[in-house]
């Protein structure tokens, strides 16, 4: 920084990116990348009857509750692979429930 002649501050050049921070920026922009893969997928027409039917057998909704801890963690695996689906594409239940299994939202 130097002191310009009307008595403000110049900033020469952008302060340097850490490596951290480059490391964040280019996770952001590869998550914004998939994001917008994940909505390309399941927004179409055929991709919204594939995801329905992904979401109607990965249970993402029901409780995987059972007393066998081997069955329950196989369901929770089951059901996480919907509940990322649903996370990439950043849908709430309204929009869920309007586009993917066409119900009406109250």
């Amino acid at each position: 920084m130097s002191e310009a002649g009307d008595g403000q501050l110049d900033f020469i050049g952008e302060p340097e990116r850490t490596p951290e921070v480059k490391g964040l920026e280019a996770t952001l922009e590869k998550n914004q990348s998939l994001r917008d893969d994940f909505v390309t997928t399941f927004t179409s027409p055929q991709g919204e009857r594939v995801l329905r039917y992904l979401l109607d057998n990965c249970g993402y909704s029901k409780s995987t509750f059972r007393p066998d801890p081997y069955q329950m963690a196989f369901l929770e695996g089951r059901r996480d692979v919907g509940l990322q689906i649903l996370y990439w594409l950043e849908m709430d239940d309204g929009e869920l429930a309007r586009r993917i299994f066409r119900r009406p939202t109250r």
